[in-house]
């Protein structure tokens, strides 16, 4: 009997089946001690199931590695095993190339560190084998322990031009992607890459980890860059730029002569995204355009069709896909539903696809007596009491309420606050500083709880982060930005009914992404989605998924596409506004084939235009074409406006040529600290909202005066006020509307309009507004009368407007630490390396007064830049 029938008869038995459900109620029961067991817990038969776990490892399918993975998992965690029991469960986990969860074990002294070299010789001789084996070879000598999926990877960066890596999220993909950054740049001197991710927070995840790289000399004379800052890259050296697509877009439009020598992109799926899928994909192209050389690599968690997001690649590039389904950590999918007949006890089930094993129960401290409460007092009974328990919210309203709710949960135990604890006390004061001092996390924090959205302040959030990787909070309520993959594990993972965006029921590929930050690799052995009501039609919209499904990618443009009749009607309507409201996608799907077009590309060569036919799709051409061929602008201008109609382009030049010299001044732009900034700024975003279809007015009004609230939260945002004096001014406004908003609401509507108008809608149509009224005057012969303010979209995204302060946050400074350390500064035009070198002669003195956590924000930038002995 070969091996492989030997694993698939073993998988058939019944007995075994039966020991595997004992192996799961016991990980599970030692997870979670609050749970009763539904029945006395049995003996297992360790010897046995090592062995079983011992075939099975050697396997290359999916649910056979898990069952492995499971028994040595169990055994190692366990205190009822033995020495002799755990070290063939580190066996077993070596066997599958699983060395990050040996080191872990190692770690917690669940082995011996040196336990390898008490095994019998000819197991000695196999691990050492394997451990020469499942490694990667770098060009710097140096040799990395790695699974099999890692393997595939590098051996297919090393031998092809377009690569799409496909994994499970705790596959490795971000250290391998790292890996290969240093790879390039230590091969290539001199050359460029660009690294894109898909939001701001990961721009700061991934430029820390790459500063680390600079810091230890993993990468080697090498510039890191995260902001979009026009200047000459000095030659000589690498250049590694982490942007998102939208920083690279601003990037590309201002550098023409701009060629990567690599392209990365993460979470490349990304690319189905809507607008910003759409724009993701018109970089990429833009990137392939200027270099048929650049070697382009795509990375997305386990979907069905990588090799599709190498469909652009030229028949002179070798392309590659690779995909496994290697197992890395045990997940467990709970499902836990009241009782009948008794509301305080809640049971608890395994479910593995259509089978579900009774574990057990578990009674609820207190009564839920509301929809919003059967969540957190289910969270709070369940809790790991080790920390790690992640709390999915549908809003940031409901983060906080539930946030709320658990606090008061620890407050009425007696459970000991944590107020006094150096890191919640500075975190607080911080909070109380930089927000407000009746922000609802100010109460939170003190009983180890906080919460989490996206709009918060990157430096509360990153310390928020930091404390609950490091178990010092007890719970932490996130939204849906978890879900863009911010390297954020956790051990449990609460979800009721959850949403992705305003009542939409997330999909089951969200669903199984957010699922993969229960036990990330490395820090965990398992992780536990736990599912509240899951029976309940009113609460799960879809049924929970029982089975971890693959995404399937489609490009944006391609969905959009796939309407082309509909996109002609579109355009024939004459651009009708309300569609473009509805239908954003239209707007960035024509400025990317208008691009196209004016570049000399056919619309045939698009990727993503092959599948349309031939008829609607030569039709399409002409009328684009046509359009171009009336274009009064130049064509750059359609590049850097993505998501912007040559015909409202065009439109708006046509109003600014009816009007007298006078008038043009009263539009131009001023610096944020000019008197007069709102009142301008007011002007121009009245102007931008009637001739180029922003339609802000129809988004949302408040007593008529919707366009001067947001300039002034822009013209604040742009003077690097703290968020808590844009929150004040707002107190003031809403103390004196009609219907007041409650303080909470208040401050999650503000920040709202920071991340939504001041970072992403109001740059975008501004930089449109400038770009025509720019050339205009300029044609006009009138360029004396305006004056340009090149980086006004970059101060807008950063909130700072100031030279010195954009070189604080390229350094890896939050805004927040930016605003507060520029209040020692006195020169406002210091380049990055000038204020390096005044951060590292500073007199501790001087700083001696900052919070303590820009403080600290301040060391960790002086240690990356501190020479390497």
């Amino acid at each position: 009997m070969s091996l492989s029938t030997l694993r698939r008869w073993l998988l058939e038995q019944p007995s075994f089946e039966k020991r595997m459900d004992e192996v799961i109620r016991t990980g599970v029961l030692d997870e979670f001690p609050a749970i009763v067991p539904a029945n006395a817990v049995q003996e297992h038969n360790w010897p046995n199931l090592l062995l079983c776990g011992s075939a099975l490892a050697r396997s290359e399918i999916a649910d056979e590695q898990r069952i492995a993975l499971r028994i040595a998992d169990t055994c190692l965690k366990l205190k009822s095993t033995s020495d002799e029991e755990r070290a063939a469960a580190a066996i077993i986990l070596d066997t599958m190339a699983n060395r990050r969860s040996v080191a872990l074990a190692k770690n917690r002294e669940l082995i011996p560190r040196g336990f390898e070299a008490s095994l019998p010789i000819p197991l000695r001789a196999d691990f050492l084998k394997r451990s020469s084996q499942d490694r990667i070879h770098a060009s710097d000598d140096q040799r990395h322990p790695a699974n099999r999926f890692q393997v595939d990877f590098w051996n297919a960066l090393n031998s092809n031009q377009w690569i799409s890596a496909s994994a499970p999220t705790s596959a490795g993909k971000s250290f391998l992607l790292r890996l290969w950054v240093a790879e390039v740049l230590r091969k290539r001197k001199g050359a460029l890459v660009a690294f894109i991710v898909p939001t701001r927070a990961l721009i700061q995840e991934f430029a820390d980890g790459f500063s680390q790289d600079v810091a230890e000399g993993v990468l080697k004379d090498v510039t890191l860059h995260s902001l979009p800052i026009e200047e000459e890259f000095a030659a000589g050296v690498g250049h590694l730029f982490v942007f998102t697509q939208e920083r690279l877009h601003i990037l590309l439009s201002r550098r023409k002569d701009l060629a990567f020598t690599l392209l990365v992109v993460d979470e490349a799926q990304k690319v189905g995204d809507g607008c910003r899928g759409i724009l993701l994909e018109q970089v990429i192209a833009e990137c392939m355009r200027r270099s048929i050389e650049t070697q382009i690599v795509f990375a997305s968690p386990f979907v069905e069709n990588p090799a599709y997001l190498n469909r652009g690649a030229p028949e002179s590039q070798r392309a590659h896909s690779v995909e496994r389904e290697v197992t890395t950590v045990t997940q467990n999918l709970i499902f836990t539903s009241q009782k009948r007949g008794a509301p305080d006890i809640w049971n608890v089930s395994f479910v593995a696809g259509e089978k579900e094993i009774a574990v057990g129960s578990v009674t609820l401290p207190f009564r839920a007596t509301s929809p919003a409460k059967r969540l957190s007092t289910v969270a709070f009974a369940l809790r790991s009491p080790s920390g790690g328990n992640l709390v999915y919210a549908n809003g940031a309203m409901d983060a906080e309420k539930f946030a709320q709710h658990l606090s008061e949960g620890f407050r009425d135990q007696g459970i000991a606050s944590l107020e006094n604890e150096p890191r919640i006390a500075e975190l607080i004061k911080l909070v109380r500083k930089t927000v407000h001092k009746n922000y609802l996390l100010v109460q939170t924090l003190k009983h180890g709880v906080a919460f989490h959205y996206g709009n918060m302040p990157l430096l509360i959030r990153t310390e928020i982060e930091a404390l609950f990787r490091e178990n010092v909070l007890h719970f932490l309520v996130c939204t849906a930005t978890l879900i863009e993959g911010i390297n954020l594990p956790c051990k449990v993972i609460f979800l009721r009914g959850p949403t992705k965006g305003r009542g939409n029921p997330m999909e089951p590929v969200d669903f199984w992404n957010l699922a993969g930050r229960a036990g990330r690799w490395g820090t965990e052995f398992h992780g536990t989605i736990v599912c509240i009501d899951p029976n309940s039609n009113d609460v799960w919209k879809e049924p929970p998924p029982r089975k971890r499904v693959r995404q399937r990618i489609l490009a944006a443009t391609e969905k959009t596409l796939n309407s082309a009749d509909a996109l002609l009607d579109y355009i024939a309507s004459g651009y009708r506004i309300e569609a473009g409201l509805d239908y954003a996608e239209y707007d960035y799907t024509l400025t990317f084939l208008f691009h196209s077009l004016l570049r000399g590309d056919d619309l045939s060569n698009l990727p993503s235009a092959k599948e349309v036919p031939l008829e609607t799709r030569e039709r399409l051409q002409a009328v684009l074409k046509a359009e171009l061929e009336t274009l009064p602008l130049p064509s750059d201008l359609i590049f850097r406006h993505a998501g912007i109609l040559p015909h409202a382009l065009a439109a708006l030049l046509a109003e600014f040529q009816k009007m007298s010299p006078e008038e043009l001044v009263q539009l131009a732009p001023v610096l944020p600290e000019s008197d007069d900034a709102v009142a301008r700024y007011e002007a121009i975003f009245g102007f931008i909202d009637t001739h180029l279809r922003a339609n802000w007015r129809y988004a949302a009004d408040f007593d008529g005066k919707r366009l001067r609230g947001l300039a002034i939260t822009a013209v604040n945002w742009m003077r690097g006020k703290p968020l808590a004096v844009l929150i004040s001014n707002m107190e003031w406004v809403n103390d004196r509307r009609a219907k007041p908003v409650k303080l909470a609401r208040l401050i999650v509507d503000v920040m709202n309009d920071v991340e939504e108008y001041a970072r992403f809608k109001i740059p975008k149509y501004l930089r449109a507004f400038l770009d025509v009224l720019y050339f205009h005057t300029r044609q006009a012969g009138m360029s004396e009368l305006i004056r340009e303010l090149p980086n006004l979209e970059l101060w807008l995204e950063l909130g700072v407007s100031v030279r010195t302060q954009l070189s604080l946050m390229e350094l890896g400074i939050s805004r927040t630490g930016a605003i507060e350390v520029f209040e020692l500064m006195v020169n406002h035009d210091m380049n990055k390396t000038d204020t390096l070198a005044w951060l590292q002669s500073s007199d501790p003195a001087v700083l001696i007064n900052l919070p303590e956590l820009v403080k600290r924000e301040i060391a960790r930038v002086l240690a990356r830049f501190a020479p390497v002995i």
